[in-house]
């Protein structure tokens, strides 16, 4: 699991072995870590090209930042679920 403000704490759901679970795990793990790498080279490339900075372009930088910081959330709840609808 990839959260970068702190330790999520991830559990087997109801009814599923601990090893299955792990795998599943892992795999969602990776995929946040992509996800939020790719956005992590987006906006280094992106800011690379900026020399001057004012609040507004701090303001959705910050939403950004924001919405990464959600994503480890969404990634335990799929992820608990097992893509099962």
């Amino acid at each position: 699991m990839t959260d970068t403000h702190g330790k999520a704490e991830l559990r087997p759901p109801e009814g599923t072995t601990a090893s299955a679970h792990d795998g599943q795990s892992a795999g969602m793990g990776l995929v946040s870590f992509f996800v939020i790498g790719q956005f992590w080279i987006a906006h280094h490339g992106m800011f690379g090209h900026i020399r001057r900075i004012d609040y507004g372009l701090l303001s959705p930088n910050l939403i950004a930042l924001l919405t990464l910081s959600f994503m480890p959330f969404p990634t335990v709840a799929l992820g608990a679920r097992g893509g099962h609808r």
